[in-house]
């Protein structure tokens, strides 16, 4: 039995709108939380005022919300490959762990907040709500007192950031002609190898 080219055309292109859209809902907003956390904490200094880590708490609770969406209305990470996949459930495990946030404030993160969160909101919250406020202070500390772990967080959020363009750039290799090329050192091979995967 052979499929005639026309159901097949028809068949890529909707499996084209689907992906597309995925990437636009999930993938996009995970990326660019990932890139917004990396950024700021590359630029905290070494003495970061209230305001600084406030916004790097914003950009780690944009993250959480990013993914906890896309959970809630898909599954995990669905990626070109099963070490891609890997590598991105690895840092992501990673990020969420390294502030030494509970399970539980984690949860209450991710059930507080939306995909409208804004800076604003983040910080009536951590001002009002005892409950974020607690949590602020939390990681706040952690801020503080452990810079080899900030700086972990910093380096897996930039490759984190990376991987998720990476794959999202694979979905429009032929609208630009030209695959993407992830900066030195962060290539899939070069994540999975810091992350100790085969």
């Amino acid at each position: 039995m052979q499929i005639d080219l026309q159901k097949k055309l028809e068949a890529i292109q909707s499996m084209w709108k689907i992906a597309d859209s995925q990437m636009r809902e999930y993938y996009f907003p995970i990326a660019t939380a990932a890139r917004g956390l990396s950024q700021i904490v590359h630029q905290r200094g070494t003495s970061p005022n209230n305001s600084t880590i406030l916004r790097i708490f914003y950009w780690f609770v944009r993250l959480r919300v990013a993914t906890t969406t896309m959970l809630r209305k898909t599954t995990f990470f669905i990626l070109s490959n099963y070490l891609a996949e890997e590598c991105a459930t690895a840092l992501l495990s990673n990020i969420n762990a390294v502030p030494g946030l509970s399970e539980l404030e984690l949860s209450m993160l991710s059930l507080t907040f939306d995909s409208g969160l804004t800076f604003y909101g983040l910080s009536e919250k951590v001002q009002h709500d005892d409950q974020t406020k607690a949590i602020f202070a939390n990681f706040e500390a952690w801020i503080r007192s452990k810079t080899d772990d900030v700086e972990r967080m910093e380096k897996e959020a930039e490759y984190f950031f990376s991987l998720i363009s990476a794959e999202v750039n694979r979905l429009y290799e032929q609208w630009y002609g030209t695959p993407y090329v992830p900066k030195p050192g962060q290539s899939l091979s070069d994540i999975a190898k810091y992350l100790n995967l085969p």
